[in-house]
């Protein structure tokens, strides 16, 4: 609802707000593109850290799901 409203009043707006909300989006956008890169490192991290805890039992229980998730798929 915010964003329609928003959308019909930027229609008004001056071309220097335009630019500045591009600009935002821009960078918001940049900023989870790099999240996103960084992600893989951190469910690494995770993993490890469970891993010197636990053992390969947790490991395990999460390798039977992704068999069955697979199984189901390929079914």
């Amino acid at each position: 609802m915010w964003a329609v409203g928003l959308g019909f009043a930027l229609r008004h707006g001056n071309d220097t707000t335009k630019n500045l909300i591009n600009d935002v989006s821009h960078a918001v956008t940049f900023i989870v593109k790099v999240v996103i890169r960084f992600a893989p490192l951190g469910i690494f991290g995770l993993v490890s850290s469970t891993l010197a805890t636990t053992g390969f039992e947790t490991l395990w229980g999460y390798a039977q799901l992704l068999l069955v998730l697979v199984a189901v798929c390929c079914w």
